[in-house]
């Protein structure tokens, strides 16, 4: 797959393991998250692809700074990492 979009933007893409449903409940989770905090009631017809952009990024930043969460301790992720000392660069999936 060389050459992909992903693969431009210095992004690694994670695959699943197959039969792993914890794994898949948080993908699950996250995608609910979006379609209830972000595309509902969001009509995009409305909009040009760099004000679509600008949403998703806004939305972005606001989820990892500003919505709590509760499997953190009801904190905000960029909190939660600056507290515990974690690296993000061992979480790379986190934007």
């Amino acid at each position: 797959m060389g050459g992909t979009t992903y693969q431009k933007l210095g992004r690694t893409l994670y695959n699943l393991p197959r039969k792993c449903p914890k794994l898949n409940a948080h993908v699950e989770r996250l995608n609910r998250t979006w379609w209830e905090d972000f595309y509902q009631g969001w009509d995009s017809e409305d909009h040009t692809l760099e004000i679509i952009k600008r949403n998703i990024e806004s939305f972005t930043e606001q989820y990892h700074s500003q919505r709590y969460h509760l499997s953190l301790g009801l904190m905000p992720p960029r909190a939660y990492l600056k507290k515990t000392g974690i690296s993000r660069t061992k979480l790379s999936f986190l934007t």
